[in-house]
Formats: structure tokens, sequence, C-alpha cells
């Protein structure tokens, strides 16, 4: 017998054939209709005017959201995991709207493994910024320093702003307890070797 483009046995031929695991998973636990799936993944359109319960169809779209991220397709969601296609290239208009789409969806697509893997990482590039006398090379030829530079170096590793402010934070008091400990024993905070007489004068 043929399958045809609506039915169930095609759009689950289909989700296997072309990868949609997650929204697969979801339509075989009986989560969504394969139909449900086929309308989110643009593969078949709902018809017109046939009414319908106004609350059931936000139940669905609520379902979809929650398999798919939000606004996301399932395709842009693996990619978000796995990276781009490397035949089809990304799915994402630009790396603004990739950026976004992770921000957005970054708790969500990652185990907690992976979380608390992530986290380390981020934790050890932002330890590395914290020298005072830290640099990075802008790739241009010039040469940043201070908070400059560790702006720039968060950016480049994509380090959450919720993370930065909380180690930023820790950070501060950290340095207030080591100038306090270093004031009770008639001590100055040392100078970082490569400041210059603004730096050394302000850090004073």
């Amino acid at each position: 017998m043929a399958l045809h483009g609506t039915s169930k046995a095609y759009i689950i031929k289909r989700l296997k054939d072309q990868g949609e695991s997650e929204l697969l998973a979801a339509v075989e636990a009986g989560k969504i209709t394969a139909f449900s799936a086929a309308i989110s993944l643009g593969w078949v359109r709902k018809s017109p005017g046939k009414g319908g319960s106004t609350h059931k169809a936000k139940r669905i779209q609520h379902q979809l959201r929650a398999i798919t991220g939000q606004g996301l397709s399932a395709g842009q969601k693996m990619e978000l995991i796995y990276g781009p296609n490397s035949s089809l290239g990304s799915l994402f208009k630009s790396r603004e709207e990739l950026v976004q789409a992770w921000a957005a969806c970054r708790d969500e697509l990652l185990t907690a493994d992976e979380k608390a893997e992530l986290e380390r990482e981020w934790k050890a590039a932002f330890q590395e910024a914290q020298p005072d006398d830290f640099t990075l090379n802008d790739g241009g030829g010039e040469i940043l320093r201070g908070d400059c530079a560790r702006a720039a170096h968060y950016a480049h590793h994509d380090i959450p702003r919720e993370l930065l402010r909380r180690w930023e934070k820790a950070e501060r008091r950290r340095r207030a307890r080591h100038a306090s400990w270093l004031a009770a024993r008639g001590e100055q905070q040392p100078v970082a070797p490569s400041a210059g007489p603004e730096e050394a004068a302000a850090i004073k």
C-alpha cells in the first residue's frame, strides 16, 4: 500500500528519514499527533475554516514549543546542540539570530552534566581574565587592557551575563577581603608589573 503525505505511517517514516528524533519520540509517545508534527515542520498545511477547539490548539502549540524550543524548528534545535548540518549549512538567518536562540533555549537544551561542564569551562575563562595585568589582542593588532580586555574575553567565550554578575560580585568581595587582610598586616595591594603610572596610582 502506498504511503500518502498526510498518513501517520508516511509522516513517521519521513520523521525517521530526516532525523527528527524528538518529534518522532513525541508522536510515538502519544504526546502529539503525527499530523501536528508535520504541520510544525511545514510539510503540510492545516486546512482553514475548520473551526475546532481554541484550547486544544493552544495546548498542541505549547507541546510543540516544549519539544522544539520556543519559536524554533526541530532542525534549528538540533543545530544548537550538535552544530549545523554539513550539507545544508545553518538554518538560522544570521549569527545574531543563532546567538539569541541559544541564549533563550540553552537551559532547556543542555542536560545537567553538560550544563555543569560548560559552566566549569566558563568559570575557567572568567578566572583567566582576573589578573590585574590581563591583556588581550583584539585580532587587529590592538592590545586591550583591563576591563575592555575582560569584556572582549567574556564575549569571545559566550559567558552568560547572569554568571558574570554572580562571579564578578564574588570577585569584588574576594578582593575586598584580601585588601582588608593586607591592611591589617600593614601592607599595600601589590601593583601589577605591567601597570602604567596612571594605573598604579589608581590601584593605590
